[in-house]
């Protein structure tokens, strides 16, 4: 279940995954390659990922919408 504090919600690494579609793998290249920025909580390192930032992903990802005016 996403996480909120300070008014932001954040997703653990499964929960990433499943908001983004991807693998484990794609996440963790997202991560090194493009600088998606991990969050990390308490003794065990629980990862997290900013919803906000997977948005943006997701939105580069998509690529600019086109406009269709005939």
């Amino acid at each position: 279940m996403p996480v909120t504090k300070d008014g932001e919600v954040y997703l653990n690494t499964r929960e990433a995954c499943d908001y983004l579609g991807v693998s484990r793998e794609t996440l963790r290249r997202y991560v090194f390659r493009r600088g998606l920025k991990q969050y990390h909580q308490g003794i065990t390192r629980v990862t997290f990922y900013k919803q906000e930032d997977l948005d943006r992903l997701l939105a580069f990802r998509e690529g600019p919408a086109e406009d269709n005016e005939d």
